[in-house]
């Protein structure tokens, strides 16, 4: 399904989250995609490694319209390597919980990230304060992008594709407006890391494979399950048995259900 970046404010949710989800698509595959750059109406694109940070493979991307800025925060990249999936995955195992001044608590890893994220953002001056703010993020980004996403101080549209969890919710105290949607897909075990923990309690879209949407809560599974299927998938690349967490997945999911 086409879909292009000067129709936002014109689409549905789920059009509008099929964009983002191509763009994340297109964030892992900037070099060998440029007629999808073309095809969505992408004029500039800012590639940025995150300054300070060992974890090589996290990126964020600035693609832009004539009103809009969309912040595609990208997740592990397997094709870079072992020891890049390994050096984002101790992101993840940093569990120990980051407290801010309200005594509210945080994943530590997602948030040190995201702090560096927002700090470089400043720094350089690279959000245009004269255009529409939009955040996604898949994976790893996508817990970054909602971490995000509550220490910008302007109203943002956020979108996450399988995104682990971040914090609890009494963290979410936004300084703006924000209209926020996340998706999970059948089986994508991941959004329920580490749940025991740190639970966003966010409603989320549930894609299935026929097309069809539902709307519910993230299932608690533990820290075990999904951390051993998050483990695997990032050691050993995207096989077909962890197709479900695969943004290409989320892709096809969404243009099914916009297709019926």
């Amino acid at each position: 399904m086409e879909v292009v970046i000067t129709d936002f404010n014109d689409s549905s949710i789920h059009k509008k989250a099929l964009l983002c989800a191509k763009l994340c698509y297109l964030a892992y595959h900037i070099d060998d995609n440029i007629h999808l750059k073309d095809e969505m109406g992408i004029k500039t694109c800012l590639i940025q490694k995150i300054a300070d940070l060992k974890y090589k493979s996290i990126q964020y991307h600035i693609y832009e319209s004539h009103t809009h800025q969309f912040l595609i925060i990208r997740g592990t990249d397997t094709k870079a390597g072992v020891f890049e999936a390994i050096s984002d995955l101790l992101v993840s195992l940093n569990l120990k919980p980051s407290i801010n001044g309200l005594g509210c608590y945080s994943h530590n890893g997602y948030s040190d990230v995201g702090n560096k994220v927002i700090s470089q953002l400043c720094k350089k001056k690279l959000l245009d304060t004269n255009k529409q703010l939009v955040v996604a993020g898949h994976s790893l980004g996508g817990a970054i992008a909602k971490y995000i996403s509550i220490h910008i101080d302007r109203s943002i549209e956020l979108f996450t594709f399988g995104s682990p969890q971040v914090t609890s919710k009494e963290y979410y105290v936004y300084k703006h407006s924000i209209v926020e949607s996340h998706y999970c897909n059948p089986c994508d075990w991941i959004c329920s890391y580490p749940s025991t923990l740190y639970n966003d309690d966010k409603y989320v879209y549930h894609l299935k494979r026929n097309g069809d949407i539902k709307i519910n809560k993230i299932k608690r599974l533990g820290i075990f399950i999904p951390l051993t299927y998050m483990s695997i998938r990032m050691l050993i690349g995207n096989r077909k048995l962890f197709n479900d967490h695969a943004i290409k997945t989320y892709v096809t999911n969404l243009e099914k259900y916009l297709e019926n």
